[in-house]
């Protein structure tokens, strides 16, 4: 059995009703029949052991990784998919994730909001993602930001279209308050740019110090570590080329090696 995260037990506020219902009802009596647990993160796995009872030695931590093609680019390489959406090499910051409050994406507009005029006029916020449950008020923000030309909703992207919208950003930012694994902070640490997120959940354990992990809530220290990394090139280039390290420790062929040795041991071979 594979758990994502807890995310529906941790903050059931960020769910609808129905979801937390089913969950809640069936997660116990899964855990106990499960003959192996596997989990995206150390953190994942702590909290099925520490809050649900699970046996430590039936819990294994598996990471995922961010596909092969996310990686840096060259300007020439970008340009013709980056004018597509109306952005240019390097001329902007970048949020990838499914507009839903779990992603705290209304901090990340306060936060954004709260820089110097000149650094919002030169990167605007471009959000990628699709519209979640609850995002009505925040989407409305956004057409009001987008107005000021400071924001640029995309939508959800072709997924051969992605890297290369990764490769171009100045800064990618993700505020998310909980994930098992964050996937879209390691797309960006791949793709050899300056990530700044929220130092929660499985966050820190999967970024290391290849980010600006930031505490969550705290709105001016998130638009601080936006301002550093867009006019301090000697930190930019540093957590680049962290991130690229920490994110090449993860890789498809870790997860499958790891995943079919769980298998193995469910199966008693």
């Amino acid at each position: 059995m594979t758990v994502a995260d807890l995310s529906v037990l941790a903050h059931p506020e960020f769910h609808p009703g129905l979801r937390v219902k089913m969950i809640l009802r069936d997660i116990n009596a899964s855990i106990r029949q499960a003959d192996r647990l596997i989990t995206f993160s150390q953190f994942t796995r702590n909290e099925l052991i520490d809050q649900m009872g699970a046996d430590p030695a039936r819990v294994h931590a598996v990471p995922l990784a961010a596909d092969t093609n996310f990686m840096p680019r060259c300007a020439d390489a970008a340009a013709p998919v980056l004018a597509r959406y109306g952005l240019t090499w390097g001329g902007y910051c970048l949020s990838v994730g499914t507009i839903e409050p779990r992603k705290r994406v209304d901090l990340m507009l306060d936060a954004f909001e709260r820089l110097e005029p000149a650094l919002k006029n030169r990167y605007p916020l471009a959000l990628i993602g699709d519209r979640g449950w609850l995002s009505g008020a925040t989407h409305r923000r956004i057409g009001a930001l987008a107005q000021q030309g400071q924001v640029r909703y995309l939508g959800y992207l072709p997924q051969e279209d992605l890297p290369l919208v990764y490769s171009g950003a100045a800064a990618c930012l993700y505020t998310s308050l909980y994930e098992g694994f964050g996937l879209p902070a390691v797309e960006a640490m791949a793709s050899g740019v300056p990530l700044v997120t929220m130092r929660a959940a499985a966050l820190p354990e999967v970024c290391g110090d290849g980010a600006i992990l930031v505490t969550p809530g705290d709105i001016d220290a998130f638009s601080e570590a936006i301002t550093r990394v867009l006019t301090d090139n000697t930190c930019a280039v540093r957590l680049a080329q962290r991130g690229r390290t920490i994110a090449a420790q993860y890789g498809w062929e870790r997860t499958t090696r790891e995943t079919v040795a769980v298998y193995q041991l469910a199966l008693g071979l």
